[in-house]
């Protein structure tokens, strides 16, 4: 007679050995015929469960034959004695392999609790089937006299009682998961009330947070253009700080860096295509990895006087290149940070302080301030990570003024008409250089120290002092500012989900370079060109000297080329435009074919070879204007490999931008979302 425990064990055999083949999480007790192959492999045959004498199921299927874990068979045998005759019965565990596999057989293996042989069986006590004479079962009375010495020598009912205990375990789970619904339908009624609450106090909530932002913009413009004069005059000396830094450390880089006799000049080379690869030599050997065609299209982009975005993951070179690119060329690079809370053009270019009576400057307006004053000296200046910010508030007005290339672009700080005040300063200095003040001659301008006085109540024994105050009010004597061909914009761009996205706006007038995890570069090749730079002159006398070119070798701002119907790059670029609009829907207008074509002719100064020029040039057209504004649907993945066809054509299957839409639908099938941007 079974007890209670085993019968409700056995009843629910079927669910143990489901569970232990799906989640390992019940190890089975069985006895079987343990038998060596031929072929060396190791099987236990006619399994049956100890507690019940069943044949081992799953799912109603019994399991015949279970191999043995390769690694474990020299163990089995040297636990058990094999017979000449192969036929031992053995009991133990059955568990699961840590691999898994897809043959449910190889996920097992056996492990013996015993030395011993429980018995050698007789040729009477095993039946063969007729059928299959590989199946041999055993008779009753030899699996009860098996069975019995397992329950004596391993105590069974205490595997048993283990098995209960998880039975009990879930009959309590279950019943706390009963409670649990009675106290849902309990408070089934109160649901919808509380619902219809919380949607009430979340719609005040909203209206209330509104209402607070409102306040705190309001606050902010007042405290903005209202702040008291102790805050403003601690404004004031901050500003002088960084004007003063910013004077000692360009003064530092020219005493420092570059002095006479450690520059090269332009005529020191053959072209310009020497001339990038001595850029790019000196560039990798201050330690910083970027292939040369990268140093190219930077280059080239330069000459277009285009805004550039430089865009890619935090650490991948974005501000670097700028930085480096302009000791390069003995230009001066200014690094702007922009600020989340950035929502005007004031933030950009200043604004009029009616307490001060002058105009407040920024990083930026001082930066123009100074390529204004130093015409012949290229400037780039470049708005780090300008995307923190909405960059259509405070920079929408600025772009626009740069698409203006018949002339030099003209902005206009302040209406003169408006603030009268502000002209006062600058009739005092009619037709002195704000830069021939210093703090040694200022007390000779007697004019000048006495504005200082009546305008501002300033009074001091110390020339530094006025020196000091002047520096400040600088910037109001110029209502308007000239940007010239001697400067140069970029703009750097992390995507993440701190930043925000460019509009088509910004995207149609820029041209956007995007930089990849310099990781993955071949950096022992990108070593071994510096060596091969150094063999021939200017490299041989070594990579550290800067290239002292003029800024219009670094190309002028002109109008855009106008569109050749009959010109093959024309042609080509206007397809490939026509594509994307048709088939990804990017609306690609003149503005980039004409941008286009200007980078194309500064490829050709560049590299002086017209048609690898084309092919450079169309690479470049769809990753600085088209990849930018591209998203890709799982709808339109069989429309990329018209694409790939399409670039094929053009010769374009080893450059960049065939390797990027490569990229796109790589991630595409690989994401979880249905569309995925050229941004990530």
């Amino acid at each position: 007679m079974q007890t209670v425990i085993e019968q409700e064990i056995n009843s629910n055999m079927d669910e143990f050995i489901k569970d232990f083949f799906e989640n390992n999480s019940i190890p089975i007790e069985v006895v079987g015929q343990l038998r060596v192959m031929t072929n060396g492999e190791v099987l236990l045959k006619n399994i049956k469960y100890c507690g019940s004498g069943e044949p081992l199921k799953l799912n109603n299927k019994i399991i015949e034959n279970v191999f043995i874990t390769k690694s474990k068979v020299p163990e089995i045998l040297n636990y058990y004695q094999t017979l000449s005759d192969n036929k031992t019965i053995i009991r133990g565990f059955l568990i699961r392999n840590s691999f898994k596999s897809k043959n449910i057989i190889d996920l097992l293996k056996f492990e013996p609790l015993s030395k011993e042989n429980l018995k050698t069986i007789s040729e009477n006590d095993l039946i063969k089937d007729p059928s299959d004479p590989e199946k041999i079962f055993l008779t009753e009375s030899a699996y009860l006299y098996i069975t019995n010495k397992i329950k004596k020598d391993y105590n069974i009912p205490q595997s048993i009682e283990f098995l209960y205990e998880l039975i009990e375990e879930e009959e309590l789970k279950r019943k706390q998961l009963k409670e649990l619904d009675e106290i849902i339908l309990l408070e089934k009624s109160n649901k919808e009330n509380l619902v219809s609450e919380n949607i009430k106090l979340e719609k005040a909530l909203t209206n209330k947070i509104k209402e607070l932002r409102e306040s705190e913009d309001l606050f902010k413009n007042l405290k903005k253009k209202h702040s008291n004069e102790l805050k403003i005059h601690k404004e004031n000396t901050e500003i002088f700080k960084k004007y003063r830094l910013i004077k000692d450390d360009l003064s530092n880089n020219t005493d420092n860096h570059i002095h006479q006799g450690s520059l090269l000049a332009f005529n020191d080379f053959d072209s310009y295509s020497k001339l990038i690869d001595y850029i790019h030599g000196y560039i990798l050997a201050r330690g910083m990895y970027y292939e040369r065609n990268t140093i190219l299209d930077f280059f080239a982009l330069v000459r277009t006087h285009d805004f550039i975005i430089l865009a890619g993951q935090s650490g991948v070179g974005k501000t670097k290149i700028v930085k480096e690119f302009a000791r390069a060329v003995n230009a001066q690079a200014y690094i702007i940070p922009v600020k989340p809370n950035w929502m005007s053009k004031e933030d950009l270019l200043g604004y009029y302080n009616p307490i001060q009576k002058q105009y407040i400057s920024t990083e930026f307006l001082d930066a123009l301030f100074e390529a204004e004053d130093n015409p012949e000296k290229s400037y780039f200046i470049c708005l780090d990570e300008m995307n923190l910010a909405r960059v259509e508030y405070y920079f929408a007005d600025f772009l626009s003024k740069l698409e203006d290339r018949d002339h030099l672009i003209e902005i206009q700080l302040y209406s003169e008409s408006l603030y009268p005040d502000l002209g006062k300063l600058g009739d005092i200095l009619n037709g002195i250089s704000p830069q021939s003040i210093t703090p040694k001659n200022i007390t000779k301008y007697k004019n000048l120290v006495a504005y200082i006085d009546n305008e501002y109540g300033y009074k001091s024994s110390s020339s530094e002092d006025y020196h000091k105050l002047y520096q400040q009010l600088v910037p109001s004597i110029r209502p308007n500012i000239t940007i010239g061909d001697n400067v140069h914009f970029f703009g750097t761009a992390n995507i993440d989900e701190t930043t925000y996205n460019f509009s088509s706006k910004v995207l149609d007038r820029v041209q956007v370079m995007k930089f990849d995890n310099p990781l993955y570069m071949d950096i022992k090749s990108l070593k071994l060109q510096i060596e091969n730079y150094r063999t021939e002159f200017p490299f041989s006398e070594g990579l550290n000297k800067v290239v002292n070119i003029s800024f219009d070798r670094l190309g002028n701002r002109l109008n855009y080329p106008e569109m050749d119907l009959d010109d093959d790059f024309c042609i080509e670029i206007t397809e490939l435009a026509k594509f994307f609009n048709s088939e990804f829907d990017i609306a690609i207008g003149m503005r980039a074919i004409r941008q286009a074509l200007n980078y194309l002719n500064q490829i050709k100064v560049l590299e002086d070879n017209d048609s690898q020029a084309k092919i450079i040039a169309t690479n470049g057209f769809i990753l600085h204007k088209i990849l930018p504004r591209m998203t890709v649907t799982r709808d339109q993945l069989d429309k990329l490999v018209d694409l790939f066809m399409l670039l094929s054509d053009l010769g374009l299957e080893h450059y960049n931008s065939y390797s990027e839409i490569e990229n796109l639908q790589s991630n595409l099938n690989g994401a979880l979302n249905h569309s995925i941007s050229y941004w990530g």
